[in-house]
C-alpha cells in the first residue's frame, strides 16, 4: 500500500537522501514499506496516541532516520528490540536488513497490534511482535543484539535484558547526550563498554550508541 498523505516527492526524497547519507542502500520496495509505516502511524495515532511526534517530517527524522542510524551496531542473525513502541528502531531495521530476524517486544498491546498491522500491510517476513515485559520474557536461543531506545538508564537495561544475551552478544542502547552518569553507574559490573557518537541526517540533536558486552 502506498500512502497518500506522506508519499509526496519531498518526503520520499528526504528519506532516500538521508539513508544515502547514512550509507544504507535501499530499493524502491523498502522505501515504500518505510513510508507505509509512517502513513499507518499517522492514521493510528489519531485514536491510540502511539507517539507524541505527529508531523511527518519529524517522524522522518526523529523516528525513521534516527532508527536507521543505528544500523552499523546491529550484528548477528537474531535481534530483539526491547520497548519497541510504534516499531522504532526495530521495524525500520527489519525493513532495511531483511537478512536478519527481528523480534519486537513491548508491554503495551496497542503498540504490538499496530506493528502487526504494519507487518501485514507491508508483508514484512523477518519481524514478529512479542506482547510481554522484558523481565518476564524468555527465549531459548537468546539474541545476538538487544537494542532499545526506551530504557531510562543503562543499568536498568542491562539488569532487565542480560538474560536474553548470547555469550558473544551485545546490548545496544540509543541515547541522546553522552550518558556520563549512566556509564559511571555501570563501573562495578565488569562490562566492555563502548560509546559512539551518531550523526542523524536532518536532525540537529546529539545521538550516541552505547554498546555493552561481557568481556
Amino acid at each position: 500500500m502506498q500512502p497518500d498523505s506522506v508519499a509526496d516527492l519531498k518526503i520520499e526524497k528526504s528519506l532516500i537522501d538521508g539513508l544515502g547519507e547514512l550509507g544504507i542502500p535501499t530499493s524502491s520496495e523498502q522505501i515504500g514499506k518505510l513510508i507505509t509505516h509512517v502513513e499507518l502511524l499517522c492514521k493510528w495515532n489519531k485514536a491510540f496516541n502511539l507517539t507524541s511526534i505527529i508531523d511527518t517530517q519529524q517522524i522522518l527524522t526523529h523516528h525513521l532516520l534516527d532508527s536507521a542510524s543505528i544500523s552499523p551496531w546491529i550484528t548477528g542473525s537474531d535481534i530483539i528490540d526491547v520497548g519497541t513502541g510504534a516499531g522504532f528502531p526495530g521495524l525500520t531495521l527489519a525493513i532495511l536488513q531483511p537478512e536478519r530476524n527481528f523480534q519486537l517486544l513491548d508491554s503495551r498491546g496497542k503498540k504490538t497490534r499496530f506493528i502487526d498491522t504494519v507487518i501485514r500491510h507491508t508483508e514484512i517476513n523477518n519481524a514478529i511482535t512479542i506482547h510481554n515485559r522484558v523481565e518476564s520474557f524468555r527465549h531459548d536461543s537468546k539474541f545476538d543484539t538487544i537494542v532499545s531506545r526506551a530504557f531510562s538508564s543503562l543499568h536498568d537495561m542491562y539488569r532487565c535484558c542480560r538474560h536474553l544475551m548470547r555469550p558473544n552478544g551485545r546490548i545496544v542502547a540509543m541515547k541522546g547526550e553522552y550518558p556520563a552518569q549512566e556509564i559511571e553507574a555501570l563501573k562495578d559490573l565488569n562490562l566492555d563498554i563502548r560509546v559512539d557518537e551518531i550523526h542523524v541526517p536532518l536532525l540537529n540533536a546529539k545521538r550516541h550508541a552505547v554498546s555493552l558486552r561481557l568481556p
